[in-house]
């Protein structure tokens, strides 16, 4: 079937509580994915390579939320994270320059800090993303595209500098449908 449209997090859940998964996991499944996990790793330089990727991109998220409590973020700055997001970094730049670098900073610092629970603060942040240009199929297709990336670059960004607070909701990990 189709996927719902709606990507947010329900407005009423101030924290997100993970739920019982509707059907049983696989284990041979499992299996089979993290053979091949560990497979890839050692192709690209092994598990710690991976996992010391992964600490730098937790890192530079962790010290750009840090500097926004003092200094809105630059266009630079943005972009810099936004290149660790592979779903989103080629779609979603000419978006935020658009915007402008001060609204884009406000976004992201609303997300980061502001006082709603966290589905409002991810559903404010792709609501601000410009829409269909024309009524046309291209158009409408490209706007739905642009919103899933800030989507996805929106829960990164309030993931990775509290990873203990805030599950990863990308699109890929948090698809209730």
């Amino acid at each position: 079937g189709k996927r719902s449209a709606s990507l947010a997090v329900p407005a009423a859940a101030a924290q997100v509580v993970p739920v019982e998964l509707p059907v049983p996991l696989d284990p041979a499944l499992f299996q089979r994915h993290f053979d091949a996990l560990l497979a890839g790793a050692a192709h690209d330089g092994g598990i710690e390579s991976y996992l010391a990727a992964l600490a730098a991109k937790r890192q530079a998220f962790a010290d750009a939320c840090v500097r926004a409590k003092s200094v809105a973020l630059q266009l630079d700055d943005i972009a810099e994270l936004l290149a660790l997001v592979f779903t989103a970094r080629r779609k979603l730049y000419p978006a935020m320059a658009e915007l402008g670098a001060t609204h884009v900073a406000e976004l992201m610092a609303g997300l980061w800090f502001g006082e709603q629970p966290p589905g409002e603060r991810l559903q404010r942040f792709v609501d601000a993303m410009p829409g269909a240009v024309t009524g046309d199929r291209a158009s409408i297709r490209a706007a739905a595209k642009l919103r899933r990336a800030t989507w996805d670059f929106a829960a990164e960004l309030l993931h990775y500098p509290d990873t203990e607070r805030y599950p990863l909701m990308t699109r890929w990990v948090w698809d209730q449908g």
